[in-house]
């Protein structure tokens, strides 16, 4: 996601998510991101809060953009049983540019069943149906980008399991799952 003229002399937004890796809490989040000179452009970070002491996590949707002292942030906890973000802002009013693929992929999720379990969640990130736009990236014009990897988080069993290609294609098997049990950080104010 891009706004329609960049910042100049602000932050990259793979800086920006680099530096969220230091926070250890929700505020810590959004106090990093608001620091001046703030986002160069537009994007949104899905953020995790998890209790060590707890089974599960609370989800965070932060849509940023820049504003003149640092960044504009809208915080929304993910309350629905399934809920999902393109490249293109849906809550702050700010100009940014939406590509066509964003378009037609949000469209074929809203055509799809609420997933269930990780096996449907993993079917919708699979499909190719839109030929020229799939929400599985392909990186065939008209779409010049492909899906690098896909991620899914297990917050009960504190893994992260990794599919490198369609998963649909190996089988809904990933390639590789890291124990992230060790990661997690115990801090009284999250």
């Amino acid at each position: 996601m891009y706004r329609s003229n960049p910042e100049l002399g602000s932050t990259a937004r793979r800086f920006m998510s680099r530096a969220l890796l230091s926070a250890h809490s929700l505020e810590d989040v959004v106090e990093i991101i608001k620091k001046p000179p703030g986002i160069a452009s537009a994007y949104n970070a899905n953020i995790a809060v998890k209790k060590e002491d707890t089974d599960g996590a609370k989800l965070y949707s932060i849509e940023i953009s820049h504003s003149e002292n640092g960044s504009i942030v809208d915080v929304q906890q993910y309350t629905d049983i399934f809920s999902y973000h393109l490249n293109h802002l849906k809550r702050l009013d700010t100009e940014h540019y939406t590509d066509e693929s964003s378009l037609h992929r949000a469209q074929r999720i809203q055509q799809l069943s609420i997933p269930r379990n990780t096996d449907d969640i993993l079917e919708i990130m699979s499909d190719t149906t839109d030929e020229k736009y799939p929400i599985y990236r392909n990186g065939v014009h008209p779409d010049p980008y492909a899906t690098a990897s896909i991620g899914v988080f297990d917050f009960k069993k504190n893994t992260l399991a990794v599919y490198m290609g369609n998963p649909e294609k190996a089988n809904f098997e990933p390639g590789v799952v890291v124990n992230l049990q060790g990661y997690v950080q115990s801090n009284p104010r999250v």
